[in-house]
């Protein structure tokens, strides 16, 4: 299972080359449509439900543990918890 674009949607996203996604511990690139809507694709993985994190920076991630699911081929399910990302200032 795998491969399939997933649109996360939350706030206080940044247009980052650091900014991810991870499954568990799989971590993939995302790509910033907007400071509330970023898109990834879900990594290969049998079925069985995974945590979906984010972050702008592939450093600290959010701690929501919204749950996105691998069901079989093409089917696939994720909670409509929203993310957000708190930006840290320096």
């Amino acid at each position: 299972m795998g491969g399939v674009a997933v649109t996360v949607t939350g706030s206080g996203f940044v247009s980052s080359s650091d900014l991810v996604c991870r499954f568990d511990a799989t971590v993939v690139s995302a790509t910033y449509s907007s400071p509330t809507t970023l898109s990834c694709i879900a990594p290969q993985h049998i079925a069985g439900t995974v945590v979906l994190e984010v972050a702008n920076n592939n450093e600290d991630f959010t701690s929501s543990n919204t749950a996105f699911t691998y069901y079989g081929i093409a089917q696939y399910e994720y909670s409509a918890r929203i993310i957000t990302l708190n930006q840290k200032t320096q």
